[in-house]
């Protein structure tokens, strides 16, 4: 037994120096070890803690001694003796809180160059890629992974870039959030694994989705759809399945370059575009459209003439759409706790003041929400312990998103148990619509619970006289009642004489027509009961269709002309809230092929329109290669042998789309 051990430890020594001795090879299908740094060889099964101090470093524990890698390497090693260091000050992705880490280098040959830990690693990497001379001044970040968002390859990293000719880029592997293990690196120049059809990686349609992806090691797809750029330019592929929901995809977050998104459907033989978008979001791209169930459905990103780079895919559906555009702002009900997070969004600059009080800036993503004020004093607070976990920021506008104002922001609650987070008193306005931005401070990203409480309710709208309003059309906006609340005289004949005594509490308010039929519904109240009129307060009618008793009423408008409605509860209640909701039909005379609108040629003159009331256009599925299913209006051109431009860059507040 004795002689056993003593011939098993001088032949592990041997090992170890005949492993010195070979140092780094070519990849012939196995790894070969770079460096020995403890006498494991081979990565162990799960990651441990920082080695002690009594044990020496490995040689590429900083960025000077970096090992050299050739392309097509592949190498094993270990951050478990690595030691930290002042990484913070690399930017790149690279924060104080993750583990030590090792650096290796590798000298640039005109194209595109992979790295990836996703084979033969034991513990969560994150890869960052630099540009500097031998001695590692001035390193300049070229690449990165975030190890948050789903890669290739799970847990592990992978990154591209464009690697210059005779370029030396160094390359550092770290673990997550102090994690320490035994990795395999591996370089190489392939294209990517989705450049064509047949290699699309498929993307769960479900909840809100975010891949990382690049184009750098893609190759032209000539793929042109609805006449987007003609589709000439690197490009990658993904695949998503329909569930019979709205699908959004975008590159909105995380992607630094001009992007182009195509959707496509068929088989990769035979694709037939669905939809396609150049600039959505600044330089990137977003697209929307109504899946099939069970219909697979083919994502193309490409840059813009040529453009290549890194981006972050995001697909979602409808209900799950990521809030970070105001024009995206959630509805924030009362009374309420929403849970919501900025880790992937956008930075907001150029949507609203990065200044909207003295001592909150907006400096990082941003999340929105929009509510409507009762004219009482509300409370938007993020204090909530658990469910916060960052430094917040939350500021206030109103205004639209176009042409914000700001009413006032925080940083942090008075309440000492609030710690880094923030809250908001304000009194607001009756019906004035306000948009909720919260932010973090310095650009912190996190989890967050968002409320919004009435600390005192608003006045009462006891008459006809005091009528509050106007109440905006096509929206859900907070109305109390009040058993002070007067109906009048009571002599009113709304399909049959109504039950004066059986109000119990009541609200008035007001809204303006808008030349169409409008609905005026509290319906999530049974109780409830909703009665429009016309004239002033001292003559007013039924409006025609209104019904007797009823939670909801139609009727026919005359634009700008003002409509009162009494809101009437069978239950003795006072100061409770109801949602009043408000639907608005525009005169579209245009509302269909027949009665298309005629437009001039090179008039100078921008025609208005718009269809908000419009029916659904039915166009059939081959037509202009789209299916059409929203709401739409009509206009007819006559042709003159020349070519012709239609637009719609004017003044129109929605995403459009013409066929």
């Amino acid at each position: 037994f004795v002689v056993v051990v003593v011939l098993f430890i001088v032949l592990a020594a041997v090992g170890i120096a005949v492993a010195v001795s070979m140092g780094r090879q070519k990849s012939t299908g196995e790894s070969v070890p770079i460096s020995v740094s403890s006498p494991t060889a081979q990565p162990s099964d799960a990651p441990s803690s920082s080695p002690s101090e009594t044990e020496n470093p490995p040689l590429n524990d900083v960025c000077e001694n970096a090992q050299e890698l050739q392309l097509k390497e592949s190498a094993v090693g270990s951050t478990r003796l690595a030691t930290l260091e002042d990484y913070e000050q690399l930017g790149c992705g690279v924060a104080d809180s993750d583990g030590p880490g090792v650096w290796f280098k590798v000298v640039g040959q005109g194209k595109a160059i992979t790295a990836s830990t996703c084979g033969g690693t034991n513990f969560k990497t994150r890869l960052a890629v630099f540009r500097a001379d031998s001695s590692c001044q001035e390193l300049e970040c070229v690449a990165k992974n975030d190890p948050r968002i789903r890669g290739n390859c799970d847990l592990h990293a992978s990154v591209i870039w464009s690697a210059e000719e005779d370029e030396l880029y160094f390359i550092l592997i770290r673990g997550w959030k102090e994690e320490v293990g035994d990795f395999q690196i591996t370089l190489h120049s392939d294209l990517a694994p989705n450049d064509k059809c047949s290699g699309a990686i498929l993307v769960e349609v479900q909840g809100n989705q975010f891949v990382q992806g690049s184009t750098v090691a893609a190759t032209v797809d000539n793929a042109p759809c609805r006449g987007i750029q003609g589709g000439k330019d690197p490009g990658v592929f993904y695949r998503v399945v329909g569930t019979g929901s709205r699908v959004i995809v975008s590159t909105c977050w995380g992607t630094e370059f001009d992007t182009v998104i195509s959707v496509f459907m068929g088989d990769c033989g035979t694709l037939r575009c669905v939809v396609s978008n150049d600039d959505f979001c600044g330089k990137q791209s977003r697209v929307t459209f109504d899946s099939v169930e069970n219909e697979n459905y083919y994502i193309l990103v490409q840059g813009y003439f040529g453009g290549s780079g890194p981006f972050l895919l995001n697909v979602a559906t409808e209900d799950t759409l990521y809030n970070d555009y105001c024009e995206d702002a959630r509805s924030l009900p009362s009374e309420t706790l929403e849970i919501g997070n900025n880790v992937y969004a956008h930075y907001d600059y150029g949507e609203a003041d990065v200044f909207c009080s003295e001592d909150v800036q907006i400096t990082g993503p941003t999340v929105w929400y929009h509510f409507f004020g009762t004219g009482g004093e509300l409370l938007i607070t993020l204090c909530h312990v658990g469910l916060t976990d960052f430094d917040t920021q939350v500021s206030l506008f109103t205004g639209s998103c176009d042409m914000l104002s700001c009413i006032g922001g925080n940083d942090e609650a008075e309440a000492e148990e609030c710690g880094f987070t923030s809250e908001l008193g304000f009194q607001s306005q009756p019906f004035e619509k306000y948009y909720v931005a919260v932010h973090g401070f310095l650009g912190e990203k996190g989890n967050f619970g968002i409320y919004l409480e009435n600390l005192n309710n608003g006045p009462s709208f006891d008459s006809c006289d005091t009528a509050g309003g106007p109440v905006p059309l096509n929206d859900v906006v907070p109305v109390f009642l009040s058993v002070n609340a007067s109906f009048g005289i009571g002599l009113f004949q709304c399909d049959g004489p109504l039950d004066v005594q059986s109000t119990r509490a009541g609200a008035w308010v007001y809204l303006q027509g808008d030349g169409g039929n409008i609905t005026a519904s509290a319906c999530d109240d049974p109780a409830i009961r909703v009665f429009a009129f016309s004239g002033d307060c001292q003559s007013l009618a039924c409006t025609e269709g209104t019904p007797r008793g009823g939670c909801s009423v139609t009727f026919s408008s005359v634009g700008n002309q003002n409509y009162y409605l009494f809101l009437s509860s069978l239950e003795v209640v006072n100061k409770t809230a109801l949602s009043l909701t408000t639907t608005g039909k525009a005169s579209s005379s245009n509302d269909v092929c027949e009665q298309a609108i005629a437009l001039e040629i090179d008039s100078g003159t921008p025609v208005p329109g718009t269809t908000v009331g419009a029916t659904v256009s039915k166009v059939p599925d081959d037509f202009c290669g789209e299916i059409v299913e929203s709401p739409g209006v009509w206009y007819s051109v006559l042709g003159t042998g020349k070519g012709i431009a239609v637009g719609l860059c004017l003044d129109t507040n929605f995403d459009t789309r013409i066929s």
